[in-house]
């Protein structure tokens, strides 16, 4: 036995030399090294059946940071904080291919924070352009996903007063109003969730561009992958409250015996229950809204009691009368980004067998009942 020791000690100690001769960061590249991408924009090609893809990119040491002045090149004069470059393919591939031909270092998307589509390609559908995408492993998937009215180069070179670079901007706009209750988050990845559930359609924030003022225009709308139609922010807020809860940051203003009354809602809870049955299956949904009163503009007696009760009840069927109106364009458009065909797919999955297949969402019966409570009046004068 003691004979075999140097032998097994000679094999252990070759293993750990090869460890350490193999080691080492084979495929390693420094930061200053590359072509760092901020932002995607693309548009319809030169021809038919080609993409135009812009690409917004760092400039280095233009972008400050901390709380320092923004940085300056040759004779003291400002840099820009990041320049956009476009090439064109006949797939969005070959179109990235040809812009890195035209960078010194190679592109990272590692610090990707939008990729923009004008409504004219989202129309035609998306899938290939997602297909890109998810392939390539430096591609995040919290990745925002939007489309613009208009060229989605324009978003690119907007400049914003509020952020050196407008896709900073665009990015924590968007980020507020998710926080906000305005709107669902959709990003790459759950555009792509929704995309392979057949029974929910996925929708992405709409943009427009107007010189320097990029503004939030509600949501498109997607079946599949084709955009079919879009939702105003009034529409957009109605959509999430038929489908789930959470803060809410949106007002309602009602007369109320003669006085004007707004409340500020600040939670919602949304109970969807698939209903089963013989011939066509229905779905039923509970809004709860708690409120706090905003303002009052009138001689309204905010003391009483039975006035809250008036207005948590004008409030609730006017609430209701806006959400049934908001279906109703849902339905016309034959698109489901409420989900509702996947509630029946979890939990009813004898009904969606029935629907599975056809144009369920057009005529699905909805019963939608409401219920505002308010918690808060603030000073009142008895």
């Amino acid at each position: 036995m003691n004979a075999r020791m140097p032998r097994h000690i000679g094999v252990v100690a070759g293993v750990a030399l090869l460890a350490v001769l193999a080691g080492g960061c084979w495929d390693r590249e420094e930061i200053n090294q590359r072509t760092l991408v901020l932002a995607l924009g693309l548009d319809r090609g030169p021809r038919p059946g080609m993409y135009t893809v812009s690409a917004q990119i760092a400039v280095p040491g233009g972008i400050p940071l901390g709380l320092g002045g923004g940085a300056t090149g040759a004779g003291g004069q400002a840099k820009p904080p990041a320049m956009v470059i476009a090439s064109t393919g006949h797939t969005v591939e070959e179109a990235l291919f040809h812009l890195t031909r035209r960078v010194e270092w190679p592109m990272f998307l590692g610090h990707l924070r939008l990729v923009a589509i004008s409504e004219e390609i989202a129309r035609q559908g998306v899938r290939p352009i997602l297909d890109t995408l998810r392939r390539d492993p430096q591609v995040r998937r919290l990745v925002w996903l939007v489309v613009t009215q208009g060229q989605a180069r324009r978003l690119l070179e907007a400049r914003s007063p509020l952020e050196r670079v407008a896709v900073f901007f665009v990015a924590n706009m968007l980020e507020t109003l998710t926080r906000a209750g305005n709107m669902a988050r959709i990003d790459l990845g759950e555009f792509g969730v929704r995309l392979a559930n057949p029974g929910e359609d996925p929708t992405a924030p709409l943009l427009r561009v107007r010189g320097s003022d990029v503004q939030w225009r509600g949501i498109a709308v997607f079946s599949e992958d084709r955009m079919v139609g879009t939702l105003d922010p009034r529409e957009t807020h109605l959509a999430l409250s038929l489908r789930s809860g959470g803060p809410d940051r949106t007002e309602m203003e009602l007369m109320v015996q003669g006085s004007r009354v707004r409340l500020r809602n600040f939670n919602r809870q949304t109970r969807i229950r698939p209903v089963p049955q013989r011939g066509q299956p229905r779905v039923s949904v509970r809004v709860q809204y708690e409120a706090n009163v905003a303002e009052v503009e009138g001689p309204l007696q905010m003391s009483r009691p039975e006035v809250l009760h008036q207005i948590e009840r004008i409030a609730a069927s006017d609430q209701r009368a806006r959400l049934h109106q908001a279906l109703r364009h849902l339905q016309r458009l034959g698109a489901d980004p409420l989900g509702y065909g996947e509630q029946f797919r979890a939990f009813a999955p004898q009904a969606w067998k029935q629907i599975e297949g056809t144009d369920y969402f057009r005529t699905l019966p909805v019963d939608i009942q409401v219920r505002v409570a308010i918690r808060r009046v603030g000073m009142v004068q008895k």
